[in-house]
């Protein structure tokens, strides 16, 4: 074993050039290839892993949490206008009722039929119903071709009393005056006998008995209610309450031409909180990657502490020593350390044959 070792420093020397047991000092040395080491590839799949919890972050926010609260801002935001088109139906329909209630009393018949007491008449009807800003009757075929005289009065408010005349459907009306907005809806008015027609009623509101209805009942919504009446391709506010930013939701009312805009002014509180989400899905991931680190780094101790181990081993057995191979962890610095005692082996045998 030592001729050997003696021949393989000879040969070293004679390909290096220089003398037997002299070396190049380690700054003369030409560097090779780097070598891979375990920690990079705990680093890797580390940042693999983090890396796969924040797409997971990302997608849990993009395809999940963001599109479920935008639904529901929606769906409040409809239960919100559909409410208030409810309450405002109701209220048109309950006060069209009551409007023909009062055109179907007795005295208010008579004052037509007579042509006598009828704005005495008109004056008193304004005081039965809250919110009226006047009551126009008109006996029947002697409806005005001008609105002159009444600033509640127009030409719309005449049409509409002609529409009661004859029978067709009636629906209420809104119009501004002196920046003002009113509505009105009209009656007609027949003899109890022969259902004859009497005349027509026309009922003037203030639009602030409708504001109310217009409120904005989720307090964490809030927003802006309106209610907009369309003519001719041409929208207009006719009331509104509250202020909002946010898209709008429309719904069309009973009466032609109406219907309520609904602006929240604000997003609801998510149900899940984002952050605590993110959080949720970001410490398993930050974990799982710190078990890799650990396993990946206490791998390549064992590891090396098998190397070690089998180094020793080699340098002995190459020495002339005869020892089992050591027990090893791994199980392909085992398979080395089998193929490396093979060739001790061999080697000894070699050295018999030529010491012979």
């Amino acid at each position: 074993m030592k001729l050997g070792r003696k021949k393989s420093d000879e040969t070293v020397a004679e390909t290096s050039g220089q003398p037997a047991g002299k070396q190049k000092p380690k700054s003369q040395e030409v560097k090779g290839p780097r070598l891979k080491r375990l920690g990079a590839v705990a680093g890797v799949q580390a940042v693999a892993v983090l890396v796969a919890g924040v797409l997971s972050v990302a997608l849990l926010y993009l395809l999940v949490l963001e599109p479920a609260e935008s639904r529901r801002a929606e769906r409040q935001a409809a239960q919100e206008v559909d409410a208030a088109t409810t309450r405002i139906n109701q209220r048109l329909a309950v006060l069209q009722s009551a409007v023909e209630g009062l055109a179907a009393q007795r005295h208010v018949r008579e004052a037509l039929v007579s042509r006598e007491g009828i704005e005495t008449v008109a004056a008193e009807l304004g005081q039965a119903l809250p919110g009226v800003r006047a009551v126009h009757l008109f006996p029947y075929g002697d409806i005005p071709r001008s609105t002159s005289g009444s600033d509640t009065l127009g030409f719309a408010g005449l049409d509409l009393a002609r529409r009661a005349e004859s029978g067709k459907p009636l629906h209420a009306d809104a119009f501004p005056r002196d920046s003002q907005w009113y509505f009105q809806m009209a009656a007609s008015i027949r003899k109890p006998g022969n259902r004859a027609l009497a005349g027509s009623m026309l009922v003037v509101f203030d639009v602030s008995e409708l504001r109310p209805l217009l409120a904005v009942i989720n307090r964490e919504l809030g927003g802006k209610m309106a209610l907009v009446q369309s003519i001719n391709g041409s929208s207009r506010v006719v009331a509104s309450n509250g202020s909002g930013g946010g898209e709008a939701v429309e719904r069309p009312l009973a009466t032609p031409g109406w219907s309520l805009s609904y602006q929240p002014a604000s997003v609801p509180a998510p149900v899940i909180n984002t952050v605590l989400a993110m959080i949720l899905v970001l410490t398993p991931a930050l974990i799982a990657a710190i078990v890799v680190w650990v396993l990946l780094g206490n791998a390549q101790r064992s590891l090396r502490q098998d190397v070690l181990v089998l180094s020793q081993w080699a340098h002995k057995v190459f020495g002339g020593e005869r020892l089992k191979l050591p027990v090893l962890k791994w199980d392909l610095v085992s398979s080395i350390g089998e193929v490396i005692h093979r060739l001790s082996r061999m080697v000894d045998k070699r050295v018999a044959k030529a010491a012979d």
